[in-house]
């Protein structure tokens, strides 16, 4: 002997309201936000004195912390990935790598960074 179960509803759709889902966050604009994080992280190396300053340069001479004292900001790639950064490249000391490292987390939108900055040999 079997069971037979029928459901039968009569309502109104419009009786009822509909769950309105919260939308996923878009991925162009986490790429685009990345993006603007980039650019202002490069723009901060680059407009950075002790990068381009002739007389730190010189005291790393003396100091004989490096003999390629040309530390080009553009041998730092920057790279954004949802807000985190990560350095990578050549600098010519240990001080140009943690002052990277201070310049990039005081940038607005930055959530942290991540170091694989090398000292040239």
């Amino acid at each position: 002997m079997g069971i037979s179960l029928f459901v039968s509803g009569c309502h109104r759709m419009d009786a009822v309201p509909a769950k309105t889902a919260t939308p996923a966050p878009r991925v162009w604009n986490t790429e685009i936000d990345d993006a603007v994080v980039t650019i202002k992280v490069k723009t901060a190396l680059i407009e950075d004195k002790k990068f381009n300053d002739n007389d730190l340069k010189d005291k790393k001479l003396k100091d004989n912390e490096a003999k390629d004292t040309n530390t080009n900001t553009s041998d730092i790639k920057v790279e954004t990935l949802k807000g985190m950064v990560s350095l990578s490249g050549y600098v010519t000391t240990q001080t140009e790598i943690e002052h990277a490292i201070t310049i990039t987390r005081a940038v607005e939108g930055v959530k942290g960074v991540t170091n694989n900055l090398s000292i040239k040999k």
